[in-house]
Parts: C-alpha cells; sequence; structure tokens
C-alpha cells in the first residue's frame, strides 16, 4: 500500500490484483496491524481512507484481496504492512 494524508484524513492506495480468467474481480479489506478491519465490508476499488487521524500516533495497514466463492469469503495473506 501507498499512503498520503492530509490534516484530517490518510488515505491507502494500492495497485489492484487482476483477476483469474473466468472470475469476478476482486475486492479489497484494509486492515490495521492490530487485526481490526478498517473497511467494515471489503471495497471494490483499490482505495480506502481512515478519518482517524491522531497527530504524532504512527498508523499502518495492510491490505488483503477479497473473493465470495459459492457464498464463502477467501482473503489473501495480508500485503507488507505500511506506516
Amino acid at each position: 500500500p501507498r499512503l498520503s494524508y492530509t490534516e484530517d484524513t490518510i488515505t491507502i492506495t494500492w495497485d489492484p490484483v487482476p483477476p483469474a480468467e473466468g472470475t469476478a474481480a476482486l475486492a479489497y479489506g484494509v486492515y490495521r496491524p492490530d487485526g481490526s478491519a478498517l473497511t467494515a465490508d471489503p471495497v471494490p476499488q483499490a482505495e480506502a481512507t481512515d478519518k482517524a487521524i491522531e497527530w504524532g500516533a504512527e498508523r499502518c495497514y495492510e491490505v488483503r484481496s477479497v473473493a465470495v466463492v459459492e457464498g464463502a469469503r477467501i482473503e489473501s495473506a495480508p500485503s507488507p504492512r505500511q506506516c
């Protein structure tokens, strides 16, 4: 992931993963290192925002690609952490 910020928002972006041939586009889950989800549901775009800015505190994020197969949510391993 790549991070950018303003005085009130952190924006997390990443390169989208191309879906396997014959499958639907992937969605993405964005997580904090403690395992809590930044996005309640997977997002279809390769961008998410965090408005919980606390100046002087380090914020880190991981991204996982998400596919739903026969009603089951399958997530990839996490991306490298970005802070």
